[in-house]
């Protein structure tokens, strides 16, 4: 690590770019050199009766990694334009290895092509596509009984011991395993959900986001929990703090935002990410920044807002600049 410390901002981006194309360049290597030693069978001489013991045992890859290096291998060796494509980062071993079935029952320039630039999901989602629909199964819900509790131990008391073993248990609450097909739309909305909710669910599962929806939902329309829920004042609330930024005004940026970081990089690329947003104060609240214009509020990802934060107030700067969804 230490000989990295002293390099400026600039040059230690520098070479990690220079690290991360020397990386591709040897991957690509790599691969031509491994179909090679497939196409004369050379592990054989070495005591293993297949590439992918001799990948494993051998060169030392993980059992994942030889997997998809063993299948990028027989690709690149059937389709050499491979080779360049890792190289230049345009395919991954990941998808090569995804898609390399494709590359012998269908059109190789058409899979190719069509897998250029994806992510690992998004050639799932396109390999999906192109192959027979299953028949969809019925929905199903199935209920867990509850685990027991284990019998308590014996507590002594007066010379005697009490069992405790022979008290009913409370009994937990079963829980379900609910399974269904969900259609792409409702896929697309969950994964909009997962990037709204990030910030309060960074690790939720699909019940915790669904149950946050369905409680949002039964409070506004169950007629029971309309019932049931307390009336509110009909005098002016509390008066918020200043730098609370409205709620009409958090909808009006997150639509003009896009639901996305809006921080832009010095060669013009913007920042992706669409999950823990936060809506930053371009003129920080602490040296007299507005919490109620628009112009003066834009969503940024935590660690762009931090960025920004040391930027404008330096490393001891107040954080309390920025409001959560």
């Amino acid at each position: 690590m230490g000989i990295f410390r002293d390099l400026s901002n600039d040059d230690l981006l520098r070479r990690m770019d220079a690290l991360a194309l020397d990386e591709r360049r040897a991957i690509s290597e790599s691969i031509a050199c491994l179909a090679e030693v497939e196409r004369r069978k050379l592990y054989a001489g070495l005591g293993y009766s297949n590439m992918f013991d001799y990948c494993v045992q051998h060169l030392r890859y993980s059992i994942g990694s030889a997997y998809r290096r063993i299948h990028a291998a027989r690709a690149a060796d059937a389709h050499p334009e491979i080779l360049s494509d890792l190289r230049a980062g345009t395919l991954n071993l990941c998808v090569v290895a995804l898609v390399a079935p494709e590359l012998k029952s269908g059109n190789p320039g058409e899979v190719l092509a069509a897998a250029r630039g994806k992510s690992k999901r998004e050639v799932e989602v396109w390999l999906a596509a192109r192959r027979p629909p299953e028949p969809v199964p019925p929905d199903r819900v199935t209920v867990r009984s509850p685990a027991p509790e284990p019998p308590a131990a014996g507590v002594e008391g007066g010379g005697a011991v009490l069992a405790m073993a022979d008290r009913p248990l409370a009994p937990k609450a079963p829980t379900f395993d609910y399974s269904f097909v969900a259609s792409a739309g409702l896929h697309r909305s969950i994964e909009r959900l997962k990037n709204i909710l990030w910030n309060r669910f960074p690790f939720g599962t699909l019940d915790n986001i669904l149950n946050e929806v369905v409680e949002d939902y039964l409070s506004r329309h169950d007629p029971e929990l309309k019932l049931k829920a307390e009336p509110r004042p009909s005098g002016p609330g509390p008066v918020r703090a200043r730098r609370v930024v409205a709620r009409r005004l958090r909808d009006l940026v997150w639509s003009r935002d896009g639901g996305r970081c809006t921080f832009v990089a010095r060669d013009g690329k913007r920042c992706e990410c669409r999950r823990g947003l936060e809506f930053d104060h371009i003129i920080p609240y602490s040296v007299g920044g507005r919490s109620d214009d628009p112009a003066n509020i834009r969503l940024l990802c935590r660690e762009h807002n931090q960025h920004e934060r040391r930027r404008l107030l330096g490393e001891g700067g107040n954080g309390a600049d920025s409001v959560k969804w």
